[in-house]
């Protein structure tokens, strides 16, 4: 069982990896690690934005049936590096609509430069 569960954390890894790829996420120092999480979810993204590093957490207690989730689940955590930048501002208790808008600008910049017709 728990070399299945490595061969889960290897995908799961390698998924993100093509994602962070695919996003063109560039500049930022990101972990991806195997670990127990006292939380149920699959996985979880920390984001730091001032050291520009984040560590995406797979929980190694999962078990075999999100298995199928696995690629969905690596996407949505990069997703969160992708948008940390606008979620932070916006759980600010104040910042300028300026600052709103150079983040919001930025992300809308990145997802032209990866999205095709």
């Amino acid at each position: 069982m728990a070399k299945k569960k490595q061969t889960y954390f290897d995908e799961f890894k390698a998924e993100c990896e093509k994602w962070i790829d695919k996003f063109q996420i560039t500049g930022w120092n990101i972990a991806i690690i195997n670990v127990p999480l006292d939380i149920e979810d699959y996985a979880n993204t920390v984001v730091d934005l001032e050291s520009k590093s984040a560590t995406i957490r797979y929980n190694k207690d999962n078990d075999d049936g999100v298995h199928e989730l696995l690629k969905y689940y690596a996407k949505h955590e990069v997703i969160h590096i992708l948008t940390g930048r606008i979620s932070s501002l916006a759980g600010e208790r104040y910042c300028t609509a300026t600052e709103l808008n150079e983040a919001a600008e930025e992300l809308v910049n990145q997802l032209c430069k990866i999205i095709t017709e």
